[in-house]
């Protein structure tokens, strides 16, 4: 299992996510809602889940950049197939070669 880096929220990222995130009933203004002890949890925890999602988007996108391994043999050639020795259609249809 791999470890992480620590995630680092700055200030513009909690600003962001109070953009984000905010709702009608919020306060105004990021100062307001700060000041709320309950409203500066939700941005920060809205801020760690957007520096989360982004760290994971970039470690898929470097493991996905190394090219990838032959693994698998190039599959096998097919014979050409034999035409069939009759025409079943004209078989069910009730065709005889000498009609």
């Amino acid at each position: 299992m791999s470890r992480r880096a620590a995630l680092t929220i700055t200030e513009a990222d909690l600003q962001a996510a109070f953009a984000l995130r905010r709702r009608a009933d919020w306060p105004a203004t990021y100062a307001q809602a700060m000041a709320n002890p309950l409203l500066r949890q939700l941005v920060r925890a809205e801020a760690l889940g957007r520096a989360q999602a982004l760290q994971t988007h970039a470690a898929h996108q470097v493991q996905h950049r190394a090219p990838l391994p032959r693994l698998l043999a190039p599959p096998p050639a097919t014979a050409p197939v034999a035409r069939p020795l009759f025409d079943r259609k004209r078989l069910a249809a009730g065709e005889r070669d000498n009609d």
